[in-house]
């Protein structure tokens, strides 16, 4: 796998994550124009992202995932706190294709198998990823803020 990092910040977060056959999105904090331009910088289209995963409902998490769902095709993963949360308040607008997940059950999203994992943050159902792809595995923890025990049980 590799990991290259858009956006990290309070302004908006957003990483790519590449496997040997597909790619994801974690988080749609950055405009989709300014994510299309980045991904192209380092040889990559936006428009083979096999989607989005929502870490949390925060805007400088979420902004951009309904332009990210509408104008690229690519479809939101997030709880359904998360989901409901960032639509209602962040305002995604129409978004035809999004899928719910529960912390602590194990989904597919191209050829990645995610482990979400709740973390300790100050939002609806906030999780982090365990990502594996192969024999390789490969953490995304974000918004931390304090040591929780949640890795124990990977």
């Amino acid at each position: 796998m590799r990991l290259t990092s858009l956006q990290s910040g309070s302004n908006g977060n957003c990483l790519y994550v590449e496997g040997r056959e597909s790619a994801i999105l974690i988080d749609a904090g950055i405009s989709g124009k300014q994510a299309e331009l980045r991904l192209a910088s380092f040889g990559h289209d936006i428009r083979k992202t096999a989607g989005v995963l929502l870490t949390h409902d925060h805007c400088d998490h979420t902004r951009a995932a309904g332009i990210f769902q509408r104008k690229f095709g690519t479809p939101i993963w997030a709880s359904q706190a998360t989901f409901d949360e960032a639509h209602d308040r962040h305002n995604l607008g129409h978004v035809d294709t999004h899928h719910t997940f529960r912390t602590n059950r194990t989904f597919r999203v191209g050829e990645f198998e995610i482990e979400p994992i709740r973390t300790p943050h100050d939002a609806n159902d906030s999780c982090g990823f365990v990502l594996i792809c192969g024999t390789q595995r490969l953490g995304i923890l974000t918004d931390l803020g304090s040591v929780f025990g949640g890795l124990g049980d990977t």
